[in-house]
């Protein structure tokens, strides 16, 4: 079996069968099977980030002392499971349960999925690093951009042709805009021959159908979300202290998250087709 087959192959059991991604109390999964994806090191949009995102913003290499000279990028996205989107569709203040333990201990389980995936390439023999674990990982919270950080799951996933973003910030796959990303970084060389996606909005109905959706505005309770796209000060704000003071001890959670703008949308399970309004 080729390194590729054996990371996809590890990551597909882990979602499966892993306990982390079971909570017995409810008798339901964090996550169902993932999406993996994979490209070089040297893809010209790590660069372009440099710009789009910020000079903060860590190319791939740069993980590494000293630095790497080739290798590969590995993204996947763990879908949220249905039942857990299902409780979440219901609500439109604060997030279900479900979600919010699906948030604190799914997250959990996808930490464990970048140390196996880092610590399997480290026994085989390769340099590797999941930048989440990495003390050259930070949050920033006052740039150009807004809240951002020193490597970005959801720009890795785009340049593994994965998805594109979306009016609400979000990453819309094959799979849909709820789920959770992870990486790791490694001077292996793995093939990859990625989806070129027309611009990085391809998969959101209000930019690319010309059709009246923004279904994700009216779905925000902090009013986040318009026309103008995504404030993320005012989301971090009532996802990570409204919410979690009001919602965090009932649900006995340190984060709660929110997801509402990810639930009961066309972009939910898939990539929405124009019939989806």
């Amino acid at each position: 079996m080729s390194l590729k087959m054996e990371i996809i192959k590890s990551i597909e059991y882990l979602a499966e069968n892993s306990e982390l991604n079971q909570n017995d109390i409810y008798g339901f999964k964090y996550f169902d099977s993932p999406l993996v994806g994979f490209t070089s090191i040297q893809n010209l949009l790590f660069r372009k980030y440099k710009k789009i995102i910020g000079d903060f913003h860590l190319q791939p290499e740069e993980f590494f002392e000293p630095p790497i000279k080739e290798g590969t990028v590995i993204v996947w996205i763990l879908p949220v499971s249905r039942i857990v989107r299902e409780s979440n569709r219901l609500e439109n203040r604060f997030p279900s349960l479900y979600w919010a333990l699906q948030r604190e201990y799914g997250e959990k389980f996808n930490m464990h999925i970048r140390s196996y995936i880092q610590n399997f390439l480290i026994k085989a023999g390769y340099r590797a690093v999941s930048p989440m674990l990495s003390d050259k990982w930070q949050r920033l919270d006052n740039t150009e951009v807004g809240i951002a950080s020193t490597w970005s799951e959801r720009h890795a996933a785009y340049a593994a042709g994965l998805g594109t973003f979306s009016l609400n910030d979000g990453f819309i796959t094959k799979k849909g805009i709820a789920h959770r990303c992870g990486s790791v970084i490694t001077d292996a060389v793995i093939d990859s021959k990625n989806t070129v996606y027309s611009n990085h909005l391809a998969n959101c109905l209000y930019f690319n159908k010309k059709q009246e959706c923004g279904m994700c505005i009216s779905r925000c309770p902090a009013g986040a979300i318009t026309e103008e796209g995504h404030n993320k000060t005012i989301c971090d704000r009532y996802t990570y202290k409204t919410i979690q003071k009001q919602q965090g001890n009932f649900y006995k959670v340190k984060t709660t998250g929110c997801g509402l703008c990810q639930t009961d949308v066309p972009c939910e399970y898939s990539i929405p087709e124009e019939e989806a309004i």
